[in-house]
């Protein structure tokens, strides 16, 4: 954030906080932040997703500078515990926890009578009634509830396995996890971001563990029109994760994280719709040529793994 933005928030009535700021030269004290995304109005409605406040967020995925994400609206019990995940971030920057009587009728809990309305590249759609439940993961020092998600996610896929992240480091662990799920028979289909990445050295250290997915039948796809910035887990048709968490180090192990966990095969469907669509913008990573490619581009993978925790 500029400096000059960050002025004019102070001086008006909006209170703004700085989780975790890096500090002049305690440098290995900036590993841990957060990286959830959270929008709460009036305790009554959230929004999360992939997308932040940025111009790039603001176009229609049609050009390089214009990311493609995917927002939600979530109304009903699961907008408290997006609340309550939001205000212990908050707390922990020093802000100001609000009253405990101060919390908006009928929103305790989570589970069924929750909505969610997906928003993408201008495509909106409303589901009612949803079995969901919203994870809000932290950082820790061998791997957080984020890479226990994907991990049940994966191993628990039956039939199809659709992921969608734009910075896949997925570590030793969960690749033997992805392999183990292809070998069952399972359709694994992973898209990334590919040329037009913000960010090169995830994708080179992401690249080291293409050979063995691509062995065992994973289809790997890189969206090269702009920056893929959706997050997504589809099983099987029928069980959705979505959220701020990527499949990779960061988010597993060093990042605060919100995940929303939804049963139904309706949300299932419309995200499988997007996937469908993204796939036209992507090129499919051929099994035949990724072991010819060469020294440089395996000099650069093995580079950027030295890293690998950090991405």
């Amino acid at each position: 954030m500029p400096r000059s933005i960050r002025r004019k928030f102070e001086a008006s009535p909006v209170e703004l906080r700085v989780f975790h700021p890096i500090p002049h030269w305690k440098f290995w004290g900036t590993a841990s932040r957060t990286h959830r995304k959270i929008l709460v109005v009036d305790g009554k409605v959230g929004f999360t997703g992939g997308v932040g406040i940025a111009e790039e967020w603001s176009g229609e995925a049609d050009r390089a500078d214009r990311f493609r994400d995917t927002q939600f609206e979530l109304t009903g019990p699961a907008v408290a515990e997006l609340r309550a995940a939001f205000h212990a971030n908050w707390a922990a920057a020093g802000g100001r926890l609000p009253d405990p009587l101060d919390v908006p009728l009928g929103a305790h809990g989570s589970g069924r009578d929750s909505s969610i309305e997906k928003q993408a590249s201008g495509d909106c759609a409303r589901l009612t009634d949803l079995r969901c439940g919203v994870l809000a993961a932290t950082s820790a020092e061998e791997c957080s509830e984020v890479a226990l998600l994907f991990q049940l996610l994966v191993i628990g896929a039956r039939s199809t396995l659709d992921i969608v992240t734009p910075y896949f480091v997925p570590g030793p662990a969960l690749c033997a996890d992805l392999c183990a799920t292809a070998r069952r028979g399972v359709q694994v289909r992973i898209m990334v971001s590919g040329r037009q990445t913000d960010h090169r050295l995830p994708r080179w250290a992401g690249h080291r563990y293409y050979q063995k997915l691509l062995d065992v039948g994973v289809e790997i796809l890189e969206y090269d029109t702009t920056l893929q910035h959706s997050k997504a887990v589809i099983v099987d048709r029928r069980v959705v994760s979505i959220g701020s968490p990527n499949m990779n180090q960061r988010s597993m192990c060093l990042d605060d994280e919100i995940a929303v966990l939804a049963l139904d095969r309706d949300l299932a469907d419309r995200l499988l719709h997007d996937f469908e669509r993204d796939c036209q913008r992507c090129r499919i990573i051929d099994p035949e040529q990724w072991p010819g490619r060469g020294i440089v581009r395996r000099l650069r993978e093995r580079w950027a793994s030295i890293f690998e925790a950090q991405l």
